[in-house]
């Protein structure tokens, strides 16, 4: 249970989690707690947006972290990294 103010452990998140999804008539069984990171990062690459910003918003510890979680296609990552400011 969620107890506003209070840190909140995994196993609470994660059964909240999937609480939500199967409510919301989603499978919880294909989405894991990082879903949304990979899901806001995947969307904000297709939106243009910077990587360093994608970086500040994620607050990844290593520039390389948002790749992991990209659901791009390597030449797809390649490309668009080719555009990017250097940070």
């Amino acid at each position: 249970m969620i107890v506003p103010g209070k840190a909140i452990s995994y196993p609470a998140a994660y059964s909240d989690f999937k609480a939500m999804l199967k409510f919301g008539g989603l499978d919880p069984k294909l989405y894991g707690l990082h879903s949304p990171r990979s899901g806001a990062t995947t969307e904000a690459f297709h939106l243009g947006i910077e990587p360093h910003i994608i970086d500040l918003k994620g607050r990844w510890r290593s520039l390389n972290t948002k790749f992991h979680y990209l659901k791009l296609s390597h030449g797809a990552i390649v490309e668009k990294s080719r555009k990017a400011i250097p940070y």
